[in-house]
């Protein structure tokens, strides 16, 4: 997890090599991945919303999705009228901007999807308002909370002299929602994020008639104004704030740094203690926390220069569904379907939108200079050629382009295009397969209509500013909002795509330094939608029990979108309820596979197709108990009941696994009676096993076999596998001993395993055969021996890819190649 210590600030050289060693370390390679975890338990995600426990709460209202302007009106400068600065507004503004979409359920899994989106929906961003003036609301700094559409007050200010309304809003990032499943190159996608949320932001002001303003703040400046460098608000291990931007917004704007940020005046008082998202952290990323560091922005960025050419006003034709549908509509695609065209003046219209307009959204809330410019991969579009294609977004950009890339590219202005779109192709020919096997092999790079490569002018500002690391991702992923909600408008929809083979792409446009570097790829087309997911509205309806304002809760009480509230209990808490509620409905929402192997005794299994019958037949009187994984999901079943009307809804605090560990005496395997070795039943003590062969970790299911696998202990293995160790359990993830063995890199071990009835074709929950991975990370010896065993390379994954499409190095390549064709 990231180190929450106190960072020495960085000279100007020092900082600016931290940055390019980082980009270094964090690109993706054929031959490699960035530095990642090797496995995910997706049962302890992070949790994806920061409370900040003992506040206040100030429920908002929902907008009316029908009413406000359309899509085109949005677009034009002045063509809404400004709405009144009021709580009424804040509401709107940030149901549209960073409110949850829809909540999702597909069996036994829930989850919601947002207005701005994310980089695996993880969500590192968190918002804060500091309100002055506004009717209905306490002058202090607001933390939003998303799952209850809520305000957390953190800090109030002495009362003031009447005054005209402010509204300022900031963002700062949680850089461990990213890491745990990206490791280091998490940094990169929070930037992203940002960039993506500066955007919601904007249009969703712009909804009000509203201008948005950024304010010009040191980054120091900033995390005190925000509290985020108050170290006992951050009790225990819980997760720092990183902050990355401050606007002020209202019918005027008062970009006023003076203004905005908590001063003596105020007395602030402050409130709450951030809760803890992870309690199981598994690495560490300090690659991540020291370029964090050495992008810190040490005083105001400069404006920009005022664009130096005029573009037309962009004027949509009018009509349509609503702004507000639309900014709620917004979904990254997850397939696309692979025959579907884009008529060319819908590719204009998107392209012209990227163009930076000064006066016109959401380019009037930059004020950096225009440094990220699109390559085009088009692979459908109606009347143009498929092919490569550069928009430089300004004049300069074009000749630096033209000097960095391929010398023998065409850079010819397609047939009809419009004369102030600066749109070139590069070359002619099917991209496709090239968009694909740059984005990681991810069909949904290909299966578009056409792919975007951002290519970022990266030497020359760094050297100046290393923070533009920042500022870079930042527009690229301004420019992936403009795409998403443009797509939407047309009826199609876009994908981000961070996954990318960085030096893959730079070899493929020629360049041969560091003045342009690839900081992003996205992707627009017809979206193919899943029917098994079910779609579930974002927050209770109006006028219901679940929307009665909500008051201050409690730790360990988390007050939801109600009066209603859930209690969470330890282990030890829980086992006194469930031994003298006679009437107590124990509930267990983890999958049916794991509930099988074993559940607290009485519970009934709960999950996506059951929850409709159990609402309706269960009193709501009646005390509830769930409990899931880690105690992360069955705080959103709780939620749901609680929302339904139940009046004593609790959860378990750790879920089954600290349950499984505060009854370890009774709930696991007795020790082994044989006669052990010493040094056999010493490692079995050390590594939490007792002296359980088969015993699986909770949580994890991981079993002595696969951990001694893991760690390549060749003498533990071979003692185990003589005393009859399972070489077919399987952990968390279906992953057998073998695929540990391959971790582990050891030919050895997968040898005496197979010999010991291991399968060499089993394949994990994911469909991925243990031959992929080793292909896919490279491991030439491995692949060699299983190879050699009798695996079989011709399977293909559940995302059509075979162990030969997966082959990290040459060696590997060669050696599946060979097995595909044994005579040639």
């Amino acid at each position: 997890m990231p180190d929450d210590s106190a960072s020495a600030p960085f000279s100007s050289a020092a900082a600016h090599a931290e940055v390019l060693a980082y980009h270094a370390r964090s690109k993706h390679r054929r031959e490699r991945y960035a530095a990642g975890p090797e496995t995910l338990d997706w049962s302890a995600q992070p949790d994806p919303f920061r409370h900040w426990e003992g506040s206040e709460r100030i429920m908002l209202a929902q907008p009316d999705l029908a009413a406000g302007p359309d899509w085109s009106r949005l677009c034009l400068p002045g063509g809404v009228p400004p709405q009144a600065l009021d709580l009424d507004a804040i509401g709107t503004l940030l149901a549209l901007s960073f409110g949850i979409a829809a909540w999702k359920e597909l069996g036994p899994d829930r989850w919601a999807v947002r207005c701005n989106p994310s980089s695996g929906n993880l969500h590192p961003s968190e918002v804060w308002l500091i309100c002055r003036h506004i009717p209905g609301l306490d002058d202090g700094l607001y933390h939003y909370a998303p799952r209850e559409h809520a305000l957390e007050c953190r800090a109030r200010f002495a009362p003031a002299a009447p005054g005209i309304a402010e509204l300022y809003v900031a963002l700062s990032s949680v850089h461990w929602r990213e890491a745990w499943k990206y490791g280091e190159r998490a940094f990169r996608y929070c930037q992203l994020d940002s960039g993506h949320a500066l955007g919601a932001l904007r249009y969703a002001a712009a909804l009000l008639g509203w201008e948005t303003r950024p304010v010009a703040l040191s980054h120091a400046e900033l995390m005190h104004g925000l509290g985020l460098d108050r170290d006992t608000d951050f009790p225990g291990k819980a997760e720092r704030e990183d902050a990355e931007w401050l606007c002020a917004l209202g019918p005027q704007a008062l970009a006023s740094a003076a203004a905005a940020l908590p001063n003596a005046a105020d007395r602030p008082q402050w409130f709450g203690r951030a809760n803890r998202l992870d309690r199981y952290p598994m690495y560490r990323w300090p690659a991540i926390d020291a370029v964090a560091a050495a992008t810190c922005f040490p005083a105001p960025p400069p404006a920009a220069a005022a664009a130096p050419v005029e573009l037309p006003v962009r004027d949509l034709a009018s009509g349509g569904p609503s702004a507000a549908s639309l900014l709620r509509a917004r979904r990254s695609a997850q397939r696309f379907e692979r025959d579907a065209r884009l008529p060319l003046a819908d590719f204009w219209r998107l392209l012209d939108a990227l163009l930076p307009r000064p006066a016109q959204l959401p380019w009037d809330v930059w004020p950096q200079p225009v440094r990220v410019h699109p390559l085009l991969f088009v692979h459908r579009v109606d009347g143009l050629e498929p092919g490569l294609y550069a928009l430089p977004r300004s004049p300069a950009a074009l000749a630096t382009l033209r000097t960095a890339l391929q010398a023998d590219f065409e850079w010819r202005r397609p047939d009809g295009c419009p004369p102030h779109l600066p749109l070139y192709c590069l070359l002619c020919g099917d991209t496709q397969r090239s968009a694909r096997a740059l984005g990681c092999g991810q069909a949904i790079a290909g299966d578009g209509m056409f792919a975007v490569a951002m290519l970022a002018e990266f030497a020359a500002p760094l050297r100046e500013a290393p923070w533009t690391y920042r500022t870079l991702h930042q527009e690229a992923g301004l420019l992936g909002q403009v795409l998403y909600l443009e797509a939407t408008a047309l009826g199609l929809a876009g994908t981000g795509i961070g996954c990318f083979f960085d030096d893959a792409g730079h070899e493929l446009y020629g360049l041969q330094d560091q003045s342009l570097q690839t900081v992003y790829h996205f992707t627009v087309g017809r979206a193919v939608t899943d029917a098994r997911i079910l779609s579930l509205p974002p927050y209770p309806a109006p006028g219901s029990a679940a929307a009665t304002p909500a008051t201050p809760h409690a730790p360990e009480t988390r007050t939801m979108s109600g009066e209603r509230t859930f209690q969470r209990l330890t282990p030890a808490e829980a086992q006194q309820m469930i031994a003298h509620e006679t009437e107590l409905l124990l509930l267990d929402s983890r999958d049916a596979t794991d509930y099988a192997r074993g559940h607290i005794n009485g519970a009934v299994h709960l999950d996506g197709r059951s929850i409709s019958k159990t609402l309706r037949a269960t009193a709501k009187a009646r005390p509830l108990l769930i409990y899931c994984y880690h105690g992360n999901a069955s705080q959103t079943w709780a939620q749901t009941f609680a929302d339904f009307g139940f009046q004593r809804v609790f959860d378990l605090c750790g879920g089954y696994t600290a349950w499984q560990a505060h009854l370890a005496d009774t709930l696991l395997p007795s020790p082994d009676t044989r006669e052990l070795p010493f040094a056999l039943s010493a490692w079995l003590e050390l590594q939490g096993f007792g002296r359980v062969l088969d015993a699986a970790l909770p949580g994890s299911g991981v079993t002595p076999l696969m951990r001694a696998c893991q760690l390549g202990a060749t003498e533990i293995v071979e003692a185990l596998l003589k005393l009859g160790a399972d070489v077919h359990a399987s952990n968390s993830d279906g992953n057998q001993a073998l695929w540990l063995a391959c971790y582990a890199d050891a030919p050895a071990l997968i040898e005496a395993l197979v010999a010991a009835g291991a399968d060499p074709d089993h394949r994990n929950d994911s469909g991925v055969s243990t031959l992929m991975y080793a292909a896919s990370a490279g491991k030439t010896a491995c692949v060699e021996r299983l190879l050699a065993l009798g695996a079989d390379p011709t399977p293909e994954s559940a995302d059509g890819f075979t162990a030969l499409d997966m082959a990290a190095n040459r060696e590997c390549l060669n050696l599946l190649r060979k097995a595909r064709k044994p005579n040639a």
